[in-house]
C-alpha cells in the first residue's frame, strides 16, 4: 500500500492548494467512485441474499449500508459495535483526505516533519477510537504522499539521481524487511515494527518505481501494455470489491467443494471473470455512470 500513496504523491503538485476546484476534482475522482461502488455493493448484496436465500434482506442491508457509510478498510474494536469493514475501497477515502492534508502541509516549510507528527497521531489515536471515512489511515498515508513529492522534486528517479550503491541498499532493506518483518497494514494503521515498516515500505516502493522506469526505457512495448492496464485500475479495483463483497461466495464455495477437492484455482478464475465482467458492464453503461470510473470516456 505505501507504493500507491507514494506514487500519488509523486504526481501531486507540491504547489497545489486546497481550492474549491482542487477539492471538487478529487471528490469527482475519489469520493464519487467510492460512493457509487458502495451503492452497488449494498444493492447487489441484498439482491444475491434474496436470490440465494443466504439470509434475510434486512440483515444484508444492516450489514453493508453502515459499512459503506463508515468507510473503514478493517473491523476494529475501536469502531461502533456492529459496523463492519467495506473493503479495499477505503483507499479512495484515505487518498482523498491525504491529498487535502498534504496540500495544507505544503504551505509550510516543514511538510515532512509535520506529516511525521500526523503519522504518530494516526497510530496512537487508533488505539482508542476508530474514526469514520478512513481519516486515521489518511493521517499516516500523508507522510508517504510527501515522500513521493520529495522524490519528484529532487529528481531522485532520474539517471544518477540516486547512486547505484544506495539503490542496492534500498533493495536489500526491502527484501530484509519483507522477509523478517513485513506485517504492516495501512488499512488498520498497524505498524508493529515502527520505523522498520516505514523503511521497508518506502524502500520497496522506490525500487518498484525505479524498475518501472527501467522497463519503460528498455522495453517500451511492454511499458505501453502496463500503462494501459494502469489506466483502468480504478474500475478494476471497484469491480473486484463489488464481487468480493456482494457475491454469495460461501454458497459458491460449498457448491464447488462437492465436486472438487482443490477449489482455489476455480475460485480465482471466477473472481477474475466476474471482476472483468463487472468492469466491462460499467464501461458500456450510460456515459453518466461509466465516466465516473473511466475518465477517458469523457473525451470520446
Amino acid at each position: 500500500m505505501p507504493l500507491f500513496f507514494i506514487v500519488s504523491g509523486y504526481f501531486l503538485n507540491s504547489k497545489s492548494s486546497c481550492t474549491s476546484s482542487f477539492i471538487k476534482k478529487n471528490i469527482r475522482g475519489l469520493v464519487i467512485p467510492y460512493s457509487v461502488t458502495s451503492i452497488f455493493i449494498v444493492v447487489l448484496a441484498t439482491l444475491f441474499t434474496k436470490l440465494f436465500q443466504t439470509g434475510s434482506v434486512s440483515t444484508a442491508i444492516q450489514r453493508w449500508l453502515p459499512a459503506a457509510i463508515y468507510g473503514s478498510g478493517v473491523t476494529s474494536s475501536s469502531m461502533p459495535t456492529g459496523i463492519e469493514y467495506i473493503g479495499a475501497i477505503w483507499f479512495l477515502l484515505a487518498l482523498f483526505w491525504a491529498k487535502i492534508i498534504a496540500c495544507e502541509l505544503n504551505r509550510t516549510n516543514h511538510a515532512l516533519f509535520y506529516s511525521l507528527i500526523l503519522f504518530v497521531i494516526g497510530i496512537r489515536t487508533s488505539e482508542y477510537v476508530w474514526l469514520p471515512w478512513s481519516i486515521q489511515p489518511a493521517f499516516c498515508a500523508t507522510m508517504f504522499l510527501i515522500i513521493g513529492q520529495i522524490v519528484k522534486s529532487e529528481n531522485l528517479l532520474e539517471k544518477n539521481g540516486i547512486p547505484t550503491t544506495i539503490w542496492l541498499c534500498l533493495l536489500f532493506a526491502w527484501l530484509y524487511c519483507g522477509c523478517f518483518y513485513g506485517h504492516l497494514s495501512m488499512a488498520s494503521n498497524y505498524y508493529p515494527d515502527g520505523a522498520i515498516d516505514v523503511i521497508g515500505g518506502v524502500s520497496g516502493s522506490l525500487c518498484l518505481i525505479k524498475a518501472s522506469s527501467v522497463i519503460k526505457r528498455l522495453l517500451p512495448n511492454v511499458s505501453l501494455g502496463i500503462a494501459k492496464i494502469g489506466s483502468i485500475t480504478l474500475p478494476l479495483l471497484c469491480a473486484h470489491i463489488i464481487e468480493l463483497d456482494a457475491f454469495p461466495w460461501q454458497s459458491i464455495l460449498n457448491l464447488l467443494s462437492r465436486h472438487f477437492q482443490v477449489i482455489w484455482p476455480f475460485v480465482f478464475a471466477l473472481q477474475v471473470i466476474f471482476t472483468l465482467l463487472i468492469a466491462l458492464l460499467i464501461y458500456f453503461s450510460p456515459r453518466a455512470l461509466s465516466t465516473i470510473f473511466y475518465p477517458s470516456r469523457r473525451r470520446q
